[in-house]
C-alpha cells in the first residue's frame, strides 16, 4: 500500500496535511489482544494494547470535531467570498439602477401631466367642467397605477425564482454531509 492511498481525504484538505490512515491489520491485532512481531503473552504488551485502546478513542473523537471544526470554517468562507461576489455585482449595478429610475420618475411624471392634460381636454368635449377636473386624474391614476402594479409583481416574482442562492455554498454543504455520513457510519 503507497504512502498516499492511506492519507484520509476531507472535502477541501490538502491529502499531504491529512492523517494517516492506521494500518487495518494491526488495527486487528490490536483488538484481539494478539502481540506483535511474533512476541507472545507479555503483560507489557498488554498494558500498551490497553492504553492504545483508550487513547484511540478520543483521538478518534478529536480528529473528527477537529475536522469538522475545519469542515465548517471552510463552509463559512466560501459562503463570505460568494457573498461577496454577488453584492458586488449588486453594488455595480446599483448606481445605473439610482440614476435611471430618477431620470424614468421625471419623465414618468411629465407623461402623467400630459395625459391628464389630454384626458381633461377630451372629456371637455362631452362633460362639464367641474366633472372633467377630478375624473381625467382619476383615470390616468387607475391606468398608471395598474401598469405599476404588474410591474412590480413581474420583477418580485422574477426575484423569487432566481433568487440570491449560494448554489456553490448549497452543493458544498451536501458534500459534505454526504462526507460526514460516510465518516460516521
Amino acid at each position: 500500500m503507497r504512502d498516499d492511498d492511506r492519507t484520509l481525504r476531507t472535502p477541501g484538505d490538502n491529502p499531504a496535511v491529512a492523517p494517516p490512515v492506521t494500518d487495518p491489520a494491526r488495527e486487528h491485532r490490536a483488538h484481539r489482544d494478539v502481540p506483535e512481531h511474533g512476541t507472545h503473552g507479555n503483560g507489557e504488551h498488554a498494558a500498551r494494547v490497553a492504553a492504545e485502546r483508550a487513547k484511540s478513542f478520543p483521538r478518534l473523537v478529536r480528529d473528527m470535531i477537529d475536522e469538522t471544526r475545519t469542515l465548517i470554517q471552510n463552509e463559512v468562507r466560501l459562503a463570505r467570498v460568494e457573498s461577496r461576489e454577488i453584492l458586488g455585482v449588486i453594488q455595480r449595478n446599483l448606481v445605473s439602477i439610482g440614476i435611471g429610475a430618477g431620470i424614468g420618475l421625471g419623465a414618468l411624471l411629465a407623461l402623467v401631466l400630459a395625459a391628464n392634460g389630454a384626458l381633461t381636454a377630451l372629456f371637455l368635449l362631452w362633460l362639464s367642467p367641474v366633472v372633467t377636473v377630478w375624473l381625467a386624474p382619476l383615470v390616468v391614476a387607475i391606468v398608471f397605477g395598474l401598469v405599476a402594479w404588474g410591474l412590480i409583481k413581474k420583477g418580485t416574482s422574477a426575484i423569487r425564482r432566481h433568487g440570491l442562492h449560494f448554489e456553490k455554498t448549497a452543493d458544498s454543504l451536501k458534500e459534505d454531509k454526504e462526507w460526514l455520513r460516510r465518516r460516521v457510519s
